[in-house]
């Protein structure tokens, strides 16, 4: 045997035992459905604090949309002609770099204590009840009003409601189907023994496949329209925020992690968020060109995005998760109502800020007046909605 086949055979039986490894540490292996769920499913429990959590995200999500009416760059459905303020944006605006990071990490970890609990047609059947339904009924109809609405008052054209407009900001629910699907497609618990390599796979989609995805589309693709809608809602988005929603399903099974996780860690991560936001808030708001428009820069923002919103969803995630007390009865409304407030909120903050558009207000009358009456109404229309069996069907609530 001559050295070049011996050489040969050294790198085969390395690669061999490297896969083994791999195999044996978890990273490309199914455990049968029966043995993960009687051996390694997590004790039964009940995560107040995550429900609030999760409740608490969409709802601050009013005051955000609220601010974007006064945004200086103009960017929302609405922009007021007469008001715009920079310092109210700019006080709004560090939600908005953690917010639905957050709410996917809370999302997949109550996923899977779904799944390790019931069986998965259970699952799936309260996806398209809690999801899809909201998705198709409650997002589009409220939507469909604000179209109505538009047309009379705010000369919208009918030949531009396009699928944008019809979904908006439901968009996070296709997110949730998507992922719902995926979680369908995997082994219940696969989770509880995923090896470091698929993390480090999901991880690097989400830095730089969504990067390389932002640079296609900017340099070559150029989508428009309806195809561009749906590249956004159903590609973009997902590689975005998948990342979370997939660290959330792994820290179900992991936690411990959660247990052990030390005030030093906590600090040092409430250091590197405050760092790493400070930067990604600085070239936001374009105080500071901190990434340049290039290939380099395009890639280290995203970088630099998901460890900012990462280690402030994961520090929200760990206190919140610790919470064991029974939420009140004043919380517990507010958890109830967050998924008709939020699908409601948005085609009012737009009729809302149109109509209460007054230059005579200030910049700050402006907006505590349309956030005080968004919330009102918002709040009457879940009082209509809950009292109509069909209306909780459509909006997902308990029926």
């Amino acid at each position: 045997m001559d050295i070049a086949t011996a050489r040969r055979g050294r790198l085969l039986r390395g690669w061999a035992s490297f896969c083994v490894s791999i195999v044996n540490n978890g990273a490309v292996f199914w455990l049968p459905e029966h043995v993960i769920k009687t051996v390694i499913a997590p004790a039964p429990r009940y995560f107040h604090g995550l429900d609030e959590l999760r409740a608490a995200l969409m709802l601050i999500g009013v005051f955000w949309h609220a601010a974007a009416v006064l945004s200086p760059f103009a960017a929302f459905v609405y922009a007021s002609p007469y008001h715009q303020s920079m310092p109210l944006y700019a006080t709004i605006y560090p939600e908005h770099l953690f917010r639905m990071e957050a709410f996917f990490l809370v999302s997949g970890f109550l996923a899977q204590m779904t799944l390790a609990r019931k069986d998965k047609r259970i699952f799936w059947q309260a996806r398209l009840r809690r999801v899809l339904l909201p998705l198709l009924l409650g997002c589009l109809g409220v939507n469909f009003i604000l179209q109505v609405f538009g047309s009379i008052f705010m000369e919208y054209q009918w030949a531009h409601y396009d699928l944008w407009r019809w979904v908006m900001h439901g968009w996070f629910l296709i997110c949730l189907m998507t992922f719902a699907s995926i979680d369908m497609l995997l082994p219940r618990g696969v989770f509880a023994r995923m090896g470091i390599l698929p993390c480090i796979l999901v991880a690097a989609i989400g830095w730089l496949g969504y990067a390389a995805l932002i640079y296609w589309n900017g340099e070559s693709w150029h989508l428009g329209g309806d195809i561009s809608t749906l590249f956004n809602f159903f590609i973009l988005h997902g590689v975005q925020y998948y990342p979370f929603y997939f660290a959330g399903a792994l820290l179900y099974y992991h936690q411990d992690v959660l247990e052990r996780v030390s005030r030093r860690t906590l600090i040092l991560l409430a250091l590197l968020a405050f760092l790493t936001m400070g930067l990604t808030y600085l070239n936001g708001l374009h105080f500071y060109e901190v990434f340049p428009p290039d290939t380099a820069g395009i890639i280290l923002q995203r970088l630099n995005q998901m460890v900012s919103s990462g280690a402030v969803a994961f520090l929200l995630f760990w206190y919140f998760y610790h919470v064991q007390r029974e939420a009140s009865r004043v919380v517990r409304y507010l958890i109830s109502s967050a998924i008709v407030i939020y699908l409601v909120h948005h085609p009012l903050v737009i009729i809302l800020g149109w109509m209460l558009d007054d230059p005579a207000l200030s910049n700050s009358q402006y907006y505590l007046l349309l956030l005080a009456l968004t919330f009102i109404f918002s709040y009457l229309c879940y009082e209509g909605v809950r009292r109509v069996r069909w209306l909780r069907v459509a909006f997902g609530l308990k029926t």
